[in-house]
């Protein structure tokens, strides 16, 4: 985005007689967009890149709406309002069809419209990208968070049942052991009396 800030605003200030082609002034009011260093006079123009955090409108412009009609005089060399609006017509016409390079030369190149469509897929990807990260992230951290409770935490359903089985040996010992006393009881005071 920081690219597309420095390139969109050289094109538009170039466009309006602002700046040459690399970008130097040559008349410093005719400038649409500026920085904010260059606005309180820390910076020359060409010293600071436009950013997204950076760029601004010009105070000429700010001042004066009416600058984006007016045209330059090609004898006169003076912009004059022109109210045919084909000031604006060209500079439409000059960002749908004009071929800019975008971040320098090989990064990209081609219409505004084209780049932000560019810039617009590679966010998407991104965002599918990092929300799928974080799925699956989120996923296995909760598989470990599940792991490690099952590991040393307490499942209430798992002691209730654990519980009736012990209360079930219990019993079953309890009778065994009623059982047993019986058996012997029966064989200790019943054994070697005859006749009872």
């Amino acid at each position: 985005m920081d690219s597309f800030a420095h390139t969109f605003g050289n094109f538009l200030n170039y466009f309006n007689g602002a700046v040459d082609e690399n970008g130097v002034v040559i008349d410093k009011d005719r400038l649409l967009f500026c920085t904010n260093d260059y606005k309180n006079g820390d910076a020359a123009y060409e010293d600071v890149d436009m950013t997204m955090d950076n760029i601004r409108i010009a105070d000429t412009w700010m001042q004066d709406a009416t600058m984006i009609g007016e045209v330059k005089n090609e004898k006169s060399g003076i912009w004059e309002l022109s109210l045919d609006g084909n000031h604006i017509n060209r500079l439409i016409e000059n960002i749908n069809k004009k071929q800019l390079d975008f971040g320098g030369r090989g990064d990209y190149e081609g219409t505004v419209y084209d780049y932000l469509l560019f810039i617009s897929n590679r966010i998407g990807q991104n965002i599918d990208y990092y929300d799928s990260r974080h799925e699956a992230a989120f996923a296995t951290s909760n598989a470990l968070l599940d792991s490690r409770d099952a590991v040393s935490g307490v499942s209430e359903t798992e002691e209730g049942i654990n519980m009736l089985t012990y209360q079930n040996w219990y019993n079953a010992s309890s009778r065994l052991m009623t059982a047993l006393d019986d058996a012997l009881d029966r064989l200790i005071n019943n054994t070697g009396r005859v006749g009872l």
